[in-house]
C-alpha cells in the first residue's frame, strides 16, 4: 500500500512529503533551515522556544513549524517580514538575562543563539534592570558542566535523559526567567551517554568537561568516520587539528573530540561515552617511531623497506608452518589482504576473535552498546574467517607454543601482551600493531600500524551494514595496515595492481559475492546492507 503524502508550498517551492511530517522537517527536506532551539528529530516535542514560527496563509496567527503537521494545499512562508519580526522579538527575550560572554564561551563558533542573533536581531539591549544571576559553573555528572546563565530553557537535556536513556537525572526547577536546570533528587548524571547532553544543547549552557577550553572549533577539521568501539558501528565525526611544522615546536596532528553523526538506521544522533572518548587511549599510547628489527635479541630501528623485506622473507621461509592471528578490529580491506596473504603462503588463520571486553561495567544495553567490542566481526565472517569460540584459540596460544606446534607467528592488530613470555619462545614473530606494546620487544620484526582515525576503509556492523570511514590524517611513524599487507603481498609475488583503499575495495568486491556491484565512490554515508544470509554464510 502506497504511503499517504501531502503536497504544499513552502517559500514558493512545491514539496510532497509523507502525511504527518512537520512543516519544519518538510522545509528541511528542500534545503530550508527554519531556526529552532527546542526541536530535535529524536526527542519528544516541546514547542516552547517559539523560534520556529512560520506564517501559514489563511491562518490568523503564526504557528510553530516543529509542531504543525503539513496539510495539502498549505502555503507557508518561513522568512517574510512578519516571521522575521517575531524571531527578533523571541531573541530579544532570550537575551534579556543572557551574559554577553561570547569571547570566552566554549560554544562560540557553533552556538545557535549567536548565529540567530547575527541573522535576525543585531540590536542592542533595551533592558536597564540587573540581569537574573544563576549558577554559572555546575558539574552535573558524567562529562557535563552547566552554566545556568547561558541556558535558553529548551529542555533538550531533560528530554534526552527522560526519553532516550530513561534515567531522568535532570529536571527544570522554578518558573519564568528564574527557571534552572538541576539534578533531580541529588542524583548526578551517571549513565554511559552523558556526552549527548552536551551535543543536544544548542547554546553554551552545557559544555564538555573533556573538551572545554581545549581548542576553538574554527581551528578544527572534521572527517566522517565510524566508531570502532563495538559491533554497532555508530556513525561519527572526528574533529582534529592538522599538524603544524614550527621551527620552535613541531606539532603533530591531534584529535580533539568525536561527535555522533546522524544515521537513523544505526545510532540516530547518539553516541556512547566509551566510543566518544576512545581516541584518548590511542593518542596517549601512540607510538611515533618506525619499524623495529630484532638484532642480537634487541629491537633496533629500521627503514621501512628493510623491515618489509625482512618480514616478507621470514613469512616466505615459514610457509605452511606459519600461523596467523587476525583481528576483527581490522577493516574489510585489511582482512581481505590478509586472507590473500595466508592463501599465498598456504597457511591458515589460527585465531581472530578475542574474548569480549567488559569495560565500563556494561557488555550490552538496549540503546547502543553491543557485547562484541569489535567493529568488524561481521565483516570478518563475510570474508571467510570462520567464527571461533571467543578467545579459545588465544587462550590456548601459550600451550601451543610450548608444545612446539606453533613456531612461526604473524599477528596483525591484536594486543597479546598477556602472552608476551610465550611469544618470546617463538622462532619467528612478525607483529603489525598500531602501538609499540610489550610484545613488540619480543617480535622478530615489528611493523607499526595506524590508529583507526589515521586510515580509510570499511566495516560491516552487526546489522550487516557495510559502512565507509575516512582517514583524518596520515599516521606519524606508522603505516596503515592495508599498506603494510599490500607491500608484503607484492614482495611475496602477488601484486594487486593498486596502491590505495578504493583499489583494494574494487578487488575485494569482485572476489566477494555479497559485495558484487558495490563501488567505493558510490557507498552512501548511511552504508549499504549486506543481507543477513550473506553474512551468516
Amino acid at each position: 500500500m502506497a504511503e499517504a503524502t501531502e503536497k504544499l508550498i513552502i517559500d514558493g517551492i512545491e514539496v510532497e512529503v509523507p502525511a504527518g511530517t512537520s512543516i519544519l522537517e518538510a522545509a528541511r527536506s528542500i534545503g530550508i533551515d527554519i531556526p529552532h532551539f527546542c526541536y530535535h528529530p529524536h526527542l519528544s516535542l516541546a514547542g516552547n522556544c517559539r523560534m520556529c514560527l512560520v506564517d501559514i496563509e489563511k491562518m490568523p496567527k503564526l504557528q510553530i513549524s516543529c509542531g504543525t503537521p503539513v496539510k495539502s494545499g498549505m502555503v507557508v512562508h518561513t522568512n517574510n517580514e512578519r516571521v522575521r519580526a517575531a524571531r527578533k522579538a523571541v531573541l530579544e527575550l532570550q537575551l534579556v538575562n543572557h551574559p554577553i560572554d561570547c569571547p570566552i564561551c566554549d560554544q562560540a563558533g557553533e552556538c545557535k543563539l549567536q548565529d540567530y542573533y547575527m541573522e535576525y536581531s543585531l540590536q542592542a539591549s533595551r533592558m536597564e534592570v540587573p540581569k537574573v544571576v544563576k549558577p554559572a559553573l555546575v558539574y552535573l555528572g558524567g562529562d557535563v558542566v552547566h552554566n545556568g546563565e547561558r541556558c535558553v530553557t529548551c529542555l533538550r537535556c531533560v528530554r534526552f535523559l527522560t526519553d532516550v536513556t530513561r534515567t531522568g537525572e535532570l529536571c527544570a526547577v522554578n518558573r519564568g526567567d528564574h527557571t534552572e536546570i538541576d539534578i533531580l533528587e541529588g542524583r548526578p548524571i551517571s549513565n554511559l551517554y552523558s556526552g549527548n547532553v552536551v551535543d543536544v544543547c544548542p547554546v553554551g549552557a552545557m559544555t564538555s568537561k573533556d573538551f572545554r577550553f581545549k581548542k576553538r572549533v574554527w581551528y578544527l577539521t572534521t572527517t566522517e568516520s565510524v566508531c570502532p568501539g563495538c559491533e554497532r558501528g555508530c556513525n561519527t565525526s572526528v574533529e582534529f587539528e592538522q599538524g603544524r611544522s614550527y621551527s620552535y615546536e613541531p606539532r603533530p596532528a591531534k584529535v580533539f573530540r568525536v561527535k555522533p553523526r546522524r544515521n537513523d538506521e544505526v545510532n540516530k544522533t547518539w553516541l556512547c561515552d566509551p566510543g566518544r572518548f576512545l581516541f584518548h587511549g590511542y593518542q596517549a599510547e601512540r607510538y611515533l617511531g618506525g619499524p623495529l628489527l630484532s638484532s642480537g635479541g634487541t629491537a633496533q630501528p629500521s627503514p621501512w623497506n628493510e623491515a618489509l623485506d625482512a618480514a616478507a622473507d621470514l613469512l616466505r621461509k615459514a610457509g605452511r608452518d606459519l600461523r596467523v592471528i587476525a583481528s576483527p578490529d581490522l577493516s574489510c580491506e585489511e582482512l581481505y589482504l590478509l586472507r590473500l596473504l595466508t592463501e599465498r603462503l598456504g597457511t591458515t588463520v589460527f585465531g581472530w576473535h578475542p574474548a569480549p571486553a567488559g569495560e565500563w561495567g556494561v557488555l550490552q544495553d538496549d540503546l547502543l552498546l553491543r557485547r562484541d567490542k569489535h567493529p568488524n566481526s561481521a565483516g570478518a565472517e563475510l570474508l571467510g574467517y570462520a567464527k571461533r569460540d571467543e578467545g579459545a584459540a588465544l587462550a590456548a596460544l601459550p600451550a601451543e607454543i610450548a608444545a612446539g606446534r606453533i613456531r612461526h607467528l604473524l599477528v596483525v592488530g591484536h594486543d597479546l601482551d598477556a602472552h608476551v613470555t610465550a611469544l618470546g619462545k617463538l622462532e619467528t614473530l612478525v607483529l603489525v600493531h598500531w602501538n609499540r606494546t610489550a610484545m613488540a620487544g619480543a617480535a622478530t620484526v615489528f611493523l607499526p600500524g595506524a590508529a583507526w582515525y589515521e586510515k580509510a576503509g570499511t566495516f560491516v556492523n552487526f546489522q550487516g551494514r557495510l559502512q565507509r570511514f575516512e582517514a583524518c590524517f596520515a599516521p606519524t611513524g606508522g603505516k596503515p595496515e592495508w599498506f603494510i599487507l599490500l607491500e608484503l603481498l607484492v614482495r611475496l609475488g602477488h601484486d594487486l595492481g593498486c596502491s590505495e583503499v578504493p583499489g583494494i575495495f574494487a578487488a575485494m568486491a569482485k572476489a566477494v559475492p555479497a559485495l558484487a556491484g558495490t563501488r567505493w565512490p558510490d557507498l552512501p554515508k548511511t552504508g549499504v546492507i549486506v543481507s543477513a544470509a550473506e553474512v551468516a554464510s
